[in-house]
């Protein structure tokens, strides 16, 4: 839309210069805006959408950290950790 149409009517409308070639361009120029705020929704849809798969990863690798951690712990001090908090 960007590289054909709007210079296309740019064109156009600087060529024949009418009420209906304004409108036309006027037109364009309001999908092309739509378009834009469907393509940036999108976008931000997608980082969301990475923002939480990352949040979820590392939230994984911390528990899976908990767990070598707690089993790195003596068993005598394994046990009080379970009596304590388990």
């Amino acid at each position: 839309m960007q590289f054909v149409v709007l210079p296309l009517f740019t064109e156009w409308a600087r060529f024949s210069r009418t009420a209906l070639s304004r409108k036309m361009l006027g037109n364009i120029g309001h999908n092309k805006a739509a378009w834009d705020a469907v393509v940036a929704e999108a976008e931000a849809e997608a980082e969301a959408a990475r923002n939480q798969e990352r949040e979820e990863e590392r939230l994984q690798q911390k528990a899976q950290e908990q767990v070598r951690t707690y089993w790195n712990y003596p068993r005598t001090r394994r046990t009080r950790l379970f009596l304590q908090f388990g």
